[in-house]
């Protein structure tokens, strides 16, 4: 700003509180700005044409001035400067309507994240309370959910589905943007109706921001180089098989898709950086040639991890997909993907650890139902037939497996290789979701072998939890009723009270059985996380039926 003109407008600071003083009479001189013009003039032209006094005369005085008597003279000369006062005075009050720039009041920071606070079963997330007019309103408790579905409720929950958004899933299935009180898929009805609570998303938010604080620097998340990511002190819980990035990082990005965050919008901005950079780096594993054995498939080496990291990375893009509706990032990547997994699929069977090497397990298979599921609503230009095929025949094959008992061995019939029911557990579910009816025997018989060995956090002798929670919880939700609703309480009991407090490991879990220290603290934090988002991830593929009492 000019100290010669201590009222002209600064940008900078505003509109000043002190009015413009008045323009000082006679001419303007340079109190207006120099570019103005004045009747097709100039302020210089017009500066420089009074500024006659002085100096040589150019043009001589023509004859009707010499002869005409000075009071005349005198008259004229005092009406030209009145037309030009007048002038002053117009222009003047156009300047002082000139447009001001607006301001706009930049919007409010995140919810802090405070990993200093303990968290219990009763923690819940610090939100600020809206100011709201003086309403009565009915106060509803979160924390006394009611899961029973009264007669004649719409059990389609339409009243629930966001009719404006633009993406596929909110009429299939998945959630569509971040929508909801807490970005939820399915918004906060959902997360009351089935039995979560505000613990359970504090929970989850704790897991996210421990994932964030330790992706790796490429986008990744690496079993044992998240330590290098620690501070003030390691975490531990390091994997012990260092060549899972793909999977782990397939695991994580899940664990964020699963609360409604994606690399286009997220309520959590730090968190859609994180996507954006694990969005490039499964994106840069992906095969762009070599033949069908390897087209399409994320990772360069084959082997039996090879078809675990690629479902579970194809059905984490696809969920970004469906999320954030970017079609030109992620639709052709995601559809490479797919059929791929399609291609491997044994004929008339399922799949295991090669491309169409004739042998199967459950455990691949189930990983690869969930990644088709996800496919088959991502509007890809698959034909569905091809999706149908492969759910028929795993659910031929599953069913193979199963024994008198309901439960479904690994690789051999009634064989499940763990002491708890994890493969009866993928059975189940997968089965419900390819479309079969809940009420088969032998998915009823699986349900009745799940319950038998609930949620415990055990660190002397444990079982497997991690992998089996993460199936079970999602089968006996499908399943729902009275299964679903005895088993929530205790898988919400033991992931709570399991989960860390504090420090660089608040929130994350601790790996404490062989299988889940094959991935290490980022596995069994990602499947912690998803677990507890059981609630809202998928809608019940049986709706009505997903509620009947045994």
């Amino acid at each position: 700003m000019n100290d010669e003109h201590p009222n002209e407008y600064d940008p900078e600071k505003g509109v000043t509180s002190e009015p413009p003083e008045p323009p000082p009479s006679g001419y303007p001189g340079d109190y207006q700005d120099p570019g103005m013009s004045y009747q097709g003039y100039s302020l210089e032209e017009l500066a420089g044409a009074e500024d006659g006094g002085e100096g040589e005369e150019i043009y001589s005085k023509p004859a009707y001035l010499s002869e005409m008597p000075y009071w005349a003279i005198s008259a004229l000369l005092h009406l030209v400067l009145m037309l030009i006062l007048v002038g002053m005075v117009i222009s003047h009050k156009k300047e002082e309507k000139l447009s001001l720039p607006v301001s706009m009041r930049a919007p409010p920071p995140p919810i802090p994240y405070d990993p200093t606070k303990k968290k219990a079963m009763e923690r819940k997330i610090e939100i600020p309370k809206p100011i709201i007019p003086d309403i009565p309103v009915v106060k509803r408790k979160i924390e006394e959910p009611t899961v029973d579905i009264p007669k004649g409720t719409d059990l389609l929950n339409q009243s629930n589905v966001n009719m404006q958004a633009t993406f596929i899933n909110d009429a299939i299935g998945m959630a569509g943007g971040a929508a909801g009180a807490y970005g939820m898929r399915h918004g906060k009805g959902a997360l009351i109706r089935e039995g979560g609570s505000e613990a359970t998303e504090s929970a989850v938010r704790a897991a996210l921001e421990w994932l964030y604080r330790h992706q790796h620097h490429d986008g990744s998340w690496r079993g044992k180089g998240f330590t290098n990511r620690c501070k003030g002190g390691n975490c531990g819980g390091a994997a012990n098989d260092t060549d899972q990035a793909i999977g782990l990082t397939g695991l994580a990005v899940l664990a964020f898709t699963g609360a409604g965050h994606s690399h286009r919008y997220s309520s959590v901005p730090h968190f859609k950086t994180c996507l954006q950079k694990a969005t490039k780096y499964l994106m840069s594993t992906q095969g762009k040639g070599g033949g069908a054995a390897s087209m399409g498939r994320y990772g360069n080496k084959p082997g039996h991890k090879s078809m675990y990291h690629h479902s579970i990375a194809t059905m984490a893009l696809g969920e970004l997909l469906i999320l954030s509706g970017d079609v030109i990032t992620l639709k052709k990547t995601v559809k490479a993907g797919m059929e791929y997994i399609l291609r491997a699929r044994n004929p008339g069977k399922a799949w295991r650890y090669g491309y169409r090497d004739g042998d199967n397990d459950v455990s691949v298979t189930g990983w690869m139902i969930l990644a088709l599921k996800t496919g088959k609503i991502s509007r890809l230009g698959i034909d569905k037939e091809r999706y149908e095929e492969a759910f028929r025949d795993s659910i031929a094959y599953f069913r193979g497996l199963t024994n008198e008992y309901g439960i479904t061995g690994y690789h051999q019939k009634g064989k499940e290789h763990q002491p708890v029911p994890c493969m009866t557990s993928v059975g189940v579910l997968c089965r419900l979701l390819a479309g079969e009816k809940r009420t088969a025997g032998s998915i009823r018989l699986g349900v009745e072998q799940i319950l038998k060995q609930p949620p415990v956090w055990k660190k002397k002798n444990p079982q497997s939890p991690f992998y089996y929670w993460y199936y079970a919880s999602y089968a006996l939700f499908q399943y729902g009723g009275t299964p679903w609703k005895a088993w929530n309480p205790d898988m919400q009991s033991a992931l709570l009270k399991s989960q860390r407090n504090r420090g660089c490991v608040d929130g994350s879990w601790d790996p404490i059985v062989s299988y889940s220290k094959r991935g290490g603290r980022v596995y069994t934090t990602a499947l912690g996380a998803m677990t507890l988002e059981v609630y809202y991830r998928f809608r019940r593929t049986q709706a009505g039926a997903g509620f009947f009492k045994q």
